[in-house]
């Protein structure tokens, strides 16, 4: 089991970030390698359908993973609007393919090409406190504790924008359906997920807190999944 990441450019080193957050040590203690990308070797993919990004250099051990799993958080970010499943994909990407750098104007659309240049089996999504305003760096937080996980990027990307949608504290989440932001309407168009609520089904279950604000919570992420693309 191997535990990589690579920072944003103004960040690095990645290995110092894995130290100060705790990441390192918890997962050498849960027996994973653990690596960062800064010095990696780069596998080159020409996705065709990746019109503004072309050639994507994606992580070799990345690349070459049996099982690949996601790990994002869930908050919201100033020039991508927010940053869950699809956003988290562009740590696996070489800082030239980073959004500022292909098209700054489509921060949202290079975002969901990166996506085609890695496909993880799993995603698992920590929610247990997420940001509600601002980002990428710092942003008022709440504390949700909610841990979700699917298959299928766009349908995390969408739970987790309801659960930002439910605090109403950021503009690009509140005021726009959760289908019809940028980056879930192209990835949708790059075939990387699903396309509608119909072809979701959400689980949810309550494994301590209190019920009523798990189950308010729930009850907003199911309104904001029933909401068409063209609602704010």
């Amino acid at each position: 089991m191997i535990v990589g990441d690579m920072s944003g450019v103004i960040r690095l080193p990645t290995r110092k970030n894995l130290k100060e957050t705790g990441i390192e040590a918890a997962a050498r203690e849960a027996g994973a390698e653990v690596i960062d990308f800064d010095d990696a070797e780069w596998i080159e993919v020409k996705p065709p359908q990746a019109q503004l990004s072309g050639k994507i250099y994606v992580a070799r051990p990345v690349y070459e993973a049996d099982l690949l799993v996601n790990l994002p958080v869930v908050k919201t970010h100033q020039s991508a609007t927010y940053s869950i499943c699809l956003k988290n994909l562009v740590g696996v990407t070489h800082p030239r393919n980073r959004p500022y750098r292909v098209n700054p104007a489509r921060w949202e659309e290079v975002v969901a090409e990166m996506n085609l240049a890695a496909h993880p089996d799993l995603n698992i999504v920590d929610a247990t406190t997420i940001m509600v305003a601002g980002g990428p760096q710092e942003g008022p937080a709440e504390k949700t504790n909610m841990i979700f996980a699917s298959g299928d990027r766009i349908a995390a990307d969408v739970v987790g924008l309801g659960l930002i949608k439910h605090f109403n504290r950021w503009k690009g989440v509140g005021e726009i359906s959760v289908w019809a932001q940028r980056q879930i309407r192209y990835a949708q168009t790059l075939g990387l997920g699903v396309k509608e609520a119909a072809s979701m089904k959400m689980i949810a279950k309550r494994l301590e807190g209190n019920e009523a604000v798990f189950s308010a919570l729930i009850a907003k992420i199911e309104s904001a999944l029933a909401e068409g693309p063209g609602k704010n």
